[in-house]
């Protein structure tokens, strides 16, 4: 490496999660990234980890504003997706979720666990999360709004529970 440190890295993964650890031999400074959902990106988020402890500068995400603010704000809410396979997919025996935009910014609200995920429209009307695309969100117009989820190549439908 460029300032002579030696790294040891170690990845794994089991049952959906991740795990990365990175160790600087000798400085002995450790890091390390855990995920329980399949698809964040820890190994970018670790070459990113060490460009910076390089000296480099990590190339930033572009910016997550929405383009079409009334759209998503006409379809905030709660989206109960329980028995249409994703519970299944997601490792849960239920699975709600919610939009939720901030001015504009959208957020995909997991209520099992109450966090939120800054989404990106990466198109026109289409929603992903900041850190990758293999999760797309969008939805069917009619009487209520219909969410579509496009998880791991499978498509999942959920109409709208309750507006915030």
């Amino acid at each position: 490496m460029r300032n002579g440190e030696d790294y040891l890295l170690v990845a794994g993964s089991a049952d959906g999660g991740k795990a990365v650890l990175m160790r600087a031999m000798h400085a002995g400074r450790t890091i390390v990234i855990l995920s329980n959902v399949g698809d964040v990106p820890i190994t970018e988020m670790l070459r990113d980890v060490v460009i910076a402890a390089e000296g480099g500068s990590p190339a930033l995400p572009a910016p997550c504003q929405l383009r079409d603010t009334a759209y998503f704000l006409d379809r905030t809410g709660r989206y109960d997706f329980t028995g249409t396979g994703l519970e299944r997919v997601n490792g849960a025996d239920r699975f709600v979720v919610g939009l939720v935009t901030d001015g504009d910014r959208a957020f995909f609200w997991d209520t099992q666990d109450d966090s939120m995920t800054l989404l990106c429209e990466r198109s026109a009307h289409v929603l992903t999360p900041s850190y990758t695309d293999d999760v797309r969100m969008s939805f069917e117009n009619g009487d209520m709004p219909v969410m579509v989820l496009d998880w791991d190549g499978e498509t999942f439908r959920a109409p709208r529970q309750r507006h915030p």
